[in-house]
């Protein structure tokens, strides 16, 4: 139901709000390759036994 109600938000803010729509797409898409580049980090620290210490 949630995800309904945010393609309806989305909808209406696109046929009603243009610049406003734009700009959240943007900025989503913008967040998405952060945490892409985030997660491709996060998957190339060691964990482990054979991790570093932090001490």
């Amino acid at each position: 139901m949630a995800e309904l109600r945010g393609w309806a938000k989305a909808i209406w803010l696109f046929l009603t709000k243009r610049e406003v729509f734009l700009r959240m797409f943007v900025e989503r898409r913008e967040l998405q390759l952060q945490l892409q580049e985030f997660g491709t980090q996060a998957a190339s620290f060691p964990v482990g036994p054979q991790a570093p210490s932090l001490q």
